[in-house]
């Protein structure tokens, strides 16, 4: 019970990788680029653009995820625009005076809302910077969780948990204390 709790809940700061679903806007713009294909679109400079936005943003996803996800977002942005198309349809409204005017595609508006929601951790606002006390202090209310969580542990556990390393900073912390407390003579 308690290793599983370690592993889901107390486990180490690796990056969790990307699934399917945080793909899903890539996917529809590309099928929507098919789609544009099979009914004989492919001279359109607004879609020849569109791919090779795509086809960079893509590459961009698959090297370095985060980067890719802010990419994907600019791109989808710049087709919502009315300046690429990913599409053989279009749903939008216009706006202009003479021969300027600038529109909104409705259905890469729902592309870029599904873009968001499924890497919203990625896109949100990034978090201020917090003092050193404040890093401290988060520090030390982690390492007494763990504490309280490794407590019943024997102290052979405890040293293959921080000779592994495999956990969090608070966590091998935590251990190492109560490895000192555990084998001071009483």
């Amino acid at each position: 019970m308690t290793e599983n709790i370690l592993d889901t809940e107390l486990g180490s700061e690796e990056k969790k990788k990307p699934s399917i679903i945080n793909w899903a806007s890539i996917i529809i713009l590309w099928i929507g680029i098919g789609l544009c294909m099979a009914s004989g679109m492919i001279g359109n400079l607004k879609l020849i653009i569109a791919i090779v936005l795509l086809a960079v943003t893509t590459a961009f996803t698959y090297w370095d995820f985060e980067k890719g996800v802010k990419t994907t977002m600019f791109v989808i942005l710049v087709g919502v625009l009315g300046f690429i198309e990913f599409f053989p349809f279009k749903y939008e409204i216009s706006f202009g005076i003479g021969g300027l005017g600038i529109g909104f595609e409705f259905v890469l508006i729902g592309v870029a809302i599904l873009h968001y929601f499924t890497n919203r951790e990625i896109l949100k606002e990034p978090e201020k910077e917090i003092s050193e006390e404040e890093k401290e202090a988060k520090f030390n209310k982690s390492k007494k969780t763990f504490k309280h969580h490794f407590s019943g542990r024997g102290i052979d556990d405890l040293k293959r948990l921080v000779e592994e390393g495999k956990i969090v900073a608070p966590a091998i912390a935590a251990a190492k204390e109560l490895i000192e407390e555990k084998e001071k003579p009483t």
